[in-house]
């Protein structure tokens, strides 16, 4: 598998575009891959990232695909390939994050960003990816951000995941396995949000719709960027 993943790695830019079959496998592999990483490294991963936001005074959150394996399966979801985290956007919390997680062994890969205003980050921990979403509140609303392609240009724009005000309030401390994790007491309306039925389990990635629920507002209009800083250990 190594030596296939190397070659699709070399002309992976080669295939970009042309809908090739071996584009398809270059990242199915890099899933497995990814997938493999979390179920090794994952709890690891977070027990590490709670205690240094426990030491520096961060509040933090689990998040999307990780909320609903924590809260539903006491682990994570079969199909999940990276961790999701939740924190207050502020400029200071950034900062901090930005130079207490290098020195602690995670990496940054990439971020997102509106007119110079980080709004995700991806870390990298033992080849576990963990994207850190920066929630806002406006207009009533608590969100998250998200990055969509434009169908015209394939330029990305934002995406806006809205929640009720009050739901990422309080937080609670949960244990999993011996390791404490905090997760917004309010948790069933942020996984209705995201998953409906969150409790029932399905086949494939539990029914997560990416670009088309019912508390998203496709901000067209908005273009973001992406700012790239090292490669996975998975590329």
């Amino acid at each position: 598998m190594i030596s296939v993943i190397n070659w699709l790695k070399k002309y992976k830019h080669k295939l970009w575009g042309t809908n090739h079959k071996l584009l398809e496998a270059y990242w199915k592999l890099l899933e497995v891959k990814r997938n493999e990483a979390i179920r090794r490294h994952g709890f690891e991963a977070l027990k590490k990232f709670h205690q240094i936001c426990i030491d520096n005074n961060i509040l933090y959150w689990l998040y999307a695909g990780t909320l609903l394996g924590m809260v539903r399966d006491k682990r994570f979801i079969y199909s999940d390939t990276d961790i999701d985290i939740g924190v207050w956007d502020s400029p200071d919390i950034i900062i901090k994050l930005n130079d207490i997680l290098p020195a602690h062994g995670y990496k940054k890969l990439y971020e997102f960003s509106v007119e110079g205003h980080i709004l995700e980050q991806r870390f990298e921990f033992n080849g576990v990816g963990i994207d850190i979403c920066y929630f806002r509140k406006e207009d009533n609303f608590s969100y998250a951000c998200a990055f969509n392609k434009s169908s015209k240009g394939g330029n990305l724009y934002l995406v806006h995941d809205r929640y009720k005000s009050s739901a990422f309030d309080k937080s609670q401390t949960i244990y999993i396995d011996g390791i404490a994790l905090v997760i917004p007491v309010d948790y069933d309306h942020i996984l209705e949000q995201l998953y409906g039925d969150w409790q029932t389990p399905i086949t494939k990635e539990d029914g997560y719709v990416m670009f088309n629920r019912p508390n998203q507002v496709h901000h067209y209009e908005i273009e973001a960027q992406i700012t790239l800083y090292a490669e996975s250990v998975h590329k």
